[in-house]
């Protein structure tokens, strides 16, 4: 059998995508086949998301014929447990599983600062990091990588939502207002200004059509923004038991996206931009030398999140 890529996975499901599109954009290229490392989901993982995150999409084989193959086994709430207090656990148990999946003991590739390092890669390696660029996703999808997501099956909550909302012309607004993101001062959120001018622009400000609201903390969103938005906005509350992807999903049907510093929104704007929708973004995404989401697509609009001005 041929050498495959294999990637390590991590993080929530906006930077699992991330990785995945990078993942599929090599090995297509290589010609060959993708194995997936969920290994240390669990303990990168802020949303207490267990494995893969996107496998309820539909995904296209490589190049129509090679495989994308799952390592199956994750780390154990023990082990994430023992990690987190005990970093010397964490560093042996890490290195361990970076050779054991290694199953055809390929060279480890760590992300760099430039992207042309990754397209310069000319074997298969195993690739170790977070590939948040949109032209790697851009190149991705020159090989089959979707434009446009779509789910193996709906959730009932999701079709019924579907069914009674006019997608197209109605807004979705994110906020990202959890703890996780409140500690992350190096992704801080945008400003008010942001989403005020975010929606003006959007000709929404009019109340003439529907705004909805979507949040990791909808009862805190509600509070802080329901005066400032207006009355014509809905704050959804998804069922508990809606998975991340089922909610992304839904996300990337709206004609238009007014998207919070996140990756999860963002990739909801993939699909609404190759839809012909409209997406606001807010930039810059890192407030520091620490890379995020970078390279945005151009036909997004990028405002500041501080003052909510275009930005160039």
């Amino acid at each position: 059998m041929n050498k495959s890529v294999t990637l390590k996975l991590e993080g929530g499901l906006g930077n699992q995508l991330f990785e995945f599109a990078a993942g599929f954009q090599l090995a297509s290229k290589l010609d060959t086949d993708l194995v997936l490392d969920q290994y240390g989901i669990p303990l990168t993982n802020h949303m207490r998301q267990p494995g893969l995150g996107f496998a309820e999409y539909e995904w296209p084989l490589i190049n129509g014929r090679h495989e994308i193959v799952t390592l199956e086994k994750t780390m154990s709430a023990l082990s994430v447990n023992l990690s987190k207090k005990l970093k010397l656990y964490e560093r042996t148990i890490l290195k361990y599983r970076m050779h054991k999946s290694n199953i055809y003991h390929l060279p480890i590739y760590r992300e760099t600062e430039s992207d042309s390092d990754f397209f310069d890669i000319d074997c298969p390696v195993k690739l170790h990091g977070n590939f948040q660029s949109w032209k790697i996703v851009s190149e991705a999808s020159k090989y089959g990588f979707p434009k446009i997501f779509s789910l193996k099956e709906q959730s009932s909550w999701v079709k019924q939502f579907l069914g009674n909302v006019d997608m197209q012309n109605s807004l979705a607004i994110h906020f990202r207002l959890g703890q996780d993101s409140v500690n992350n001062i190096e992704f801080s959120q945008p400003s008010e200004h942001y989403y005020l001018e975010a929606i003006d622009l959007l000709s929404f400000s009019a109340r003439s059509k529907d705004i909805y609201i979507f949040s990791d903390e909808i009862g805190l969103a509600k509070e802080r923004f329901a005066k400032l938005l207006g009355d014509n906005c809905h704050f959804i509350d998804p069922p508990t038991s809606e998975s991340p992807a089922q909610k992304q999903f839904l996300l990337s049907k709206f004609g238009s996206l007014v998207c919070a510093n996140s990756t999860f929104c963002s990739w909801a704007g993939w699909s609404i931009s190759n839809s012909g929708g409209q997406v606001i973004i807010p930039v810059p995404f890192s407030d520091s030398t620490k890379r995020g989401s970078r390279d945005f697509p151009s036909k997004w609009i990028k405002l500041s999140k501080f003052s909510g001005n275009l930005a160039d």
